[in-house]
């Protein structure tokens, strides 16, 4: 094999790279649609007498699609409201830990190149396939 014309005094003759296609990703925002959204009541329990224990004073929302869910016991009159916004930052997360995870996935790609089982090998100043 002859030398590289590009770095003719470089001891290497062959050289390898590796090329991936990576689709485009999809952002979706956290839209929550509030006709998703399942909301349960039950009684919170714990301390706080007689209110806490013998009425239901805590709503736990649960996202249809993804199965996600929430509770909220403080605030009697406003446990919807507050099991939405905490909801809402759940999907938000979730959305961020599934665009984390790709990007790993993308750079686990860099370690998949083998040298020695070239799919393609090119030659010559013009690079023509062989």
């Amino acid at each position: 094999m002859a030398c590289s014309p590009l770095r003719p005094h470089h001891k290497r003759k062959s050289w390898f790279i590796g090329v991936f296609k990576l689709e485009p990703r999809l952002i979706e925002a956290a839209k929550l649609n509030p006709a998703d959204v399942r909301f349960e009541t039950f009684s919170a329990g714990g301390p706080g007498g007689q209110h806490q224990n013998k009425t239901a004073s805590a709503v736990r929302a649960v996202h249809k699609p993804t199965r996600l869910a929430v509770a909220a016991r403080e605030g009697r009159s406003q446990h919807r409201k507050i099991a939405l916004k905490r909801l809402g930052a759940l999907l938000k997360l979730n959305n961020e830990l599934a665009a984390v995870a790709d990007d790993q996935q993308v750079q686990s790609g860099h370690s998949r190149l083998e040298r020695g089982r070239p799919i393609r090998t090119f030659e010559g100043k013009g690079f023509r396939p062989r």
